[in-house]
């Protein structure tokens, strides 16, 4: 860990809560941003299968 500016026992307590924290949070979004990419993807290109939804089918059976 780096440099606690903060002083005294309640310092290093704060920090040390606020780092373990800070650790999960990374470990929280590296486990969802497979999930988010793929949701991106989808609303980018149409879905999975480039099936897409809405005024496009609509369209396509009049």
């Amino acid at each position: 860990m780096r440099c606690c500016f903060l002083k005294g026992l309640p310092g290093d307590e704060i920090n040390a809560v606020l780092t373990a924290a800070g650790s999960n949070l990374q470990k929280l979004l590296r486990a969802i941003a497979p999930a988010q990419i793929l949701w991106l993807w989808c609303v980018f290109t149409g879905g999975i299968f480039g099936i897409q939804a809405g005024p496009q089918l609509a369209a396509g059976s009049q």
